[in-house]
């Protein structure tokens, strides 16, 4: 396991946006970005974790309201990280390690000896089971048309949790948003990112000027085909300054462990640990767990890479950006790209040496977990 630790500025967090923001409701954002209530896509306690899988592939999504029918309300939102720990630290999932260079007859060999196992997990485990193993303590707020939108947009940001998604009653009363939540809108960080860039309100002095070195991710730890994915991290997993990455030999197996143990949704994928080497070739995340199931579990003992270009139509293309691209701009190429995440290359080396999430940049502009953060 290979180390780097990269200096960055000070992490500014730029008040100024907030008096604009203090002025504001929910429903703004609603109106703005959420979709009909019609077309919520969801998801039921009893349902099985197969039908969660499908949701999050057919449309593309990351994160799904869970509905309790005897309730009648949605209890809580799952989103894929809550896939991968709930799959890959069963017994099932853990016992598919292999020796490096084991025969592919050794790997279908293991694959039919725990596939009984793994298909019950997946469609006969309901998502109750999920939600009691790796979801608790993560109670559900809903919010209410009229709630500040500044609470939700923090709520939203990079903190203890990984919260992609929020929930909106439609209950006319504010009083019976937590009790009546038959209907509902939800807003993801990639709304709120798309408003606060439509509303002008990072074109302000001192938040315009804010460059990628003083807010990314920046200690760098990198795992090798050997390493143990279990092993304890050299440096303390705080979100605001760790990113892990693998080198590409490593199998998709092992990332998707690495990821459920560490509780990170994407792993760098890089040429060298070296860090005067390091070149970034991909990444993988935890919504690629949509496209292993049982049918193709075997496809799990390849490299990362090989995995990745089964998935995928077109080559490799990670967004990236230099330490001084500007916050606003790092934002509209996240949008255009489609991605939750671009990477920072130092513009010397070519050399990854950072990484900025949406909820990082919702973090910068407003906070996190309903608290003023200044610079």
């Amino acid at each position: 396991m290979a180390t780097t630790q990269v200096p960055s500025s000070h992490l500014i967090r730029p008040y100024q946006l907030f008096d604009d923001l203090r002025k504001l409701q929910v429903n703004t954002l609603i109106l703005e970005s959420a979709q009909p209530v019609e077309s919520l896509v969801f998801a039921r306690v009893s349902d099985p974790i197969s039908l969660a899988i499908d949701q999050f592939r057919i449309h593309n999504v990351i994160s799904l309201p869970i509905y309790d029918e005897e309730q009648g309300r949605f209890v809580t939102i799952i989103n894929v990280l809550d896939m991968v720990r709930f799959l890959m630290l069963k017994e099932a999932y853990r016992s598919l390690s292999l020796p490096d260079n084991s025969p592919d007859e050794e790997k279908v060999r293991i694959v039919e000896a725990v596939g009984a196992e793994i298909r019950k997990l997946y469609y006969d485990t309901r998502i109750e089971d999920l939600i009691s193993s790796v979801a608790v303590g993560r109670p559900l707020r809903v919010y209410h048309p009229t709630d500040p939108l500044l609470d939700a947009l923090r709520a939203m940001g990079y903190g203890t949790e990984n919260v992609y998604s929020i929930l909106v009653s439609v209950a006319e009363e504010k009083e019976r948003a937590e009790k009546d939540i038959k209907y509902a809108s939800i807003i993801s960080q990639w709304d709120a990112i798309t408003f606060l860039l439509k509303s002008g309100a990072v074109n302000k002095d001192g938040i315009k000027d804010l460059r990628a070195k003083q807010v990314m991710q920046c200690a760098w730890i990198t795992f090798h085909k050997k390493d143990d994915p279990n092993q304890l991290l050299p440096i303390a997993p705080e979100k605001s300054a760790l990113v892990l990455s693998i080198t590409k030999d490593v199998s998709a197996l092992a990332a998707f462990r690495i990821m459920a143990i560490h509780k990170v949704s994407s792993l760098a994928i890089i040429s060298h640990a070296d860090g005067s080497k390091r070149q970034l070739l991909d990444n993988i995340s935890a919504s690629d767990i949509r496209h292993l199931k049982p049918e193709n579990l075997i496809d799990g003992f390849l490299a990362v890479t090989e995995f990745l270009k089964k998935l995928r139509e077109h080559p490799p293309n990670p967004i990236s950006c230099d330490q001084d691209t500007p916050l606003p701009e790092m934002m509209e190429m996240a949008l255009k790209n489609n991605v939750h995440r671009v990477w920072v290359i130092e513009k010397e080396t070519g050399s990854p040496i950072g990484v900025i999430t949406l909820g990082e940049m919702l973090s910068t502009l407003v906070g996190v977990d309903g608290v003023m953060m200044d610079g």
